[in-house]
């Protein structure tokens, strides 16, 4: 099932729709880039935390507190 040809004419092709939607997903998921130092090291807040607002990583502190 395609679509009419003046309506198909005017779409962009199969290979240029793909490569925008790979870059778009690519834009939103984009990890921070790796650290070269501890010092560097900067863990942003969606990284921190579930959907539901919890700690994601746990520190030696917090297990010791269990």
């Amino acid at each position: 099932m395609g679509a009419p040809t003046a309506f198909a004419g005017n779409l962009p092709s199969f290979n240029q729709l793909k490569r925008t939607i790979r870059n778009s997903r690519k834009v939103i998921t984009q990890a921070p880039p790796n650290p070269s130092s501890l010092m560097e090291l900067i863990i942003p807040y969606e990284y921190q935390t579930t959907i539901s607002e919890e700690n994601f990583y746990c520190t030696i502190a917090t297990m010791e507190r269990r």
